[in-house]
């Protein structure tokens, strides 16, 4: 065969001798389909479609601002949920702290023979019934009131609690 007549497929897939063939092969064994030789090489020969450049793997812009939009919708969702959720979280923490404390003040009026009206001071209580003294998780401060009465947070008036 002159070398003229070589076809691409035989120049491509080095299927003439090593002394004819002077492009070094550019794709799998001879016997793989015309559409797979030519998509290793960077072009397409499927029937009617001729040969064109192989699209770039990069993303677009409008792709780009596609997922900036569908990402910002998301986010404008979760936000407000999860401040929603956080403010819950530390009005119940605040409600635990009132608990355990209204809990060390009966466990010192029993034994103590304290009775309703009793004043309490923090001292009273820690260390002996508080580790140590509660603090609330939005930055309240805690009044013990008298025995008897409900302790209390100084946010409960701006509505920290339910």
């Amino acid at each position: 065969m002159p070398v003229g007549s070589r076809s691409r497929r035989q120049i491509e897939c080095g299927s003439l001798s090593p002394a004819e063939n002077k492009v070094p092969p550019a794709c799998p064994p001879a016997n793989c389909p015309p559409f797979i030789m030519s998509y290793s090489a960077g072009f397409s020969t499927l029937p009617g479609q001729g040969q064109h450049r192989r699209r770039s793997q990069a993303f677009t812009l409008i792709e780009l601002m596609i997922v900036v939009l569908v990402l910002s919708i998301l986010l404008s969702i979760a936000v407000p949920n999860f401040m929603r959720s956080r403010a819950s979280s530390r009005r119940t923490a605040c409600l635990k702290n009132l608990r355990v404390v209204e809990d060390a003040k009966d466990q010192c009026a029993m034994e103590r023979n304290m009775t309703d009206g009793s004043p309490v001071e923090w001292e009273d209580l820690v260390p002996f019934y508080l580790k140590s003294q509660p603090h609330c998780p939005t930055g309240g401060e805690y009044t013990l009131n008298p025995i008897g009465t409900q302790p209390t947070c100084s946010l409960y008036v701006i509505g920290h609690h339910n």
